[in-house]
């Protein structure tokens, strides 16, 4: 683990009498001191570092033990800024504080102590951004028939079982309204409505290639993905219309950007292990599309209409993983779409009953080859 020791003073804070000015700040073994600072920074500006007395260490076990009980209080205080919000809200936030303090106590923290030492008071955030979408109605919820017609999940991720990941992806499916060949520059590639940055994120795409070429709006994205000078060849593709022709390819980038999308939420604070299936579906759903915006959309950051998508999407795969989970029975789990037909004619059959049917030498003989 790294350790990193900071300085308040130039920072802008509310110092108590008597509080410590001098912090040590733990986090993963990779963390540079740039990227600990940052983290310093933001807690001590916000007011995160307020109590702390000389010799205290900013670490999981000093936050878990003391702002998980005032996060509680914040979170309940800081619900009427929020639309959507119902009664059973705040129960849900006790639930969820009493078992990352049991796991606490139990020593099973898994990377709680990162997740708590990098993100500050993104518990409390992340909690009550789900907390504020409960009772938001689900615009456009899976069927039984979405869940089947998606192919099955290729492997589990934090916290999420094939099942769930499969519910997911069937969620962000529906939700797009575009079969795996088609592309629009509204909603985007194929069956999930890829954009460039994700397709950059998964390797698909020459990094720079969104900052380059569509920004400002000065090109579309068809018009850029037809070049196949921006594909780096990964996996085999090469271009636009063999991604829009390989299904499995789209299916396996949904769920790299998927599980992608959760670590990079797990670096950034996110507490994934404090969430049940349902919520981690819909933070991978949304840290898939844009793992960047993920914290601001957890903040309430973002414009009006991108956090509204986002809300969306977020509600869209909660719903998904509830009704795979508490609805669908075995032998509907075990459904698989049927692949790609091939060698479905019997070439000889069909030549010979044509020769029958022209039955004139004068008639040159059909070539059905390419």
């Amino acid at each position: 683990m790294s350790k990193f020791t900071f300085d308040l003073a130039g920072i802008k804070t509310a110092i108590g009498a008597g509080q410590s000015k001098v912090f040590e700040v733990s986090g993963p073994p990779n963390m540079t001191r740039e990227q600990a600072f940052a983290i310093f920074q933001k807690q001590a500006s916000a007011g995160g570092l307020t109590g702390f007395q000389s010799g205290d260490i900013l670490s999981a076990q000093t936050q878990a033990a003391d702002g998980l009980e005032a996060a509680r209080a914040e979170v309940t205080q800081g619900f009427a800024g929020f639309a959507g919000t119902d009664q059973g809200t705040q129960n849900q936030f006790v639930s969820i504080a009493q078992s990352a303090k049991q796991s606490l106590a139990a020593g099973t923290t898994g990377n709680l102590q990162s997740r708590i030492t990098n993100g500050g008071t993104i518990l409390q955030q992340t909690t009550a951004k789900i907390g504020a979408l409960l009772g938001v109605p689900v615009t456009n919820g899976i069927t039984t028939a979405d869940f089947a017609k998606t192919a099955t999940a290729i492997m589990p991720m934090s916290g999420l079982d094939t099942t769930d990941v499969r519910a997911t992806m069937a969620s962000v499916g529906t939700a797009t309204g575009q079969n795996f060949d088609q592309i629009t520059n509204a909603v985007g590639v194929g069956k999930f409505g890829f954009d460039a940055t994700q397709l950059e994120t998964a390797g698909l795409l020459k990094p720079g290639t969104a900052s380059t070429f569509l920004k400002q709006g000065i090109n579309n994205l068809t018009s850029v993905l037809k070049s196949p000078a921006v594909w780096t060849g990964a996996g085999g593709v090469t271009g636009l219309d063999s991604f829009l022709k390989n299904p499995a390819a789209q299916n396996l980038t949904q769920q790299n950007l998927m599980n992608s999308g959760l670590a990079t939420a797990s670096s950034l604070g996110v507490p994934l292990d404090v969430f049940n299936a349902k919520e981690l579906g819909g933070i991978s759903s949304v840290f898939a599309k844009n793992s960047a915006a993920g914290t601001d959309w957890i903040r309430g950051q973002l414009p009006p209409d991108k956090q509204a998508e986002f809300d969306a999407k977020f509600k869209e795969a909660q719903f998904a993983v509830g009704t795979a989970e508490q609805k669908l029975n075995d032998a509907v789990l075990q459904q698989a779409p049927p692949g790609e037909a091939t060698d479905t004619v019997d070439r000889i059959t069909v030549d010979a009953a044509t020769t029958r049917i022209v039955g004139n030498d004068k008639v040159p003989d059909l070539n059905y080859g390419s």
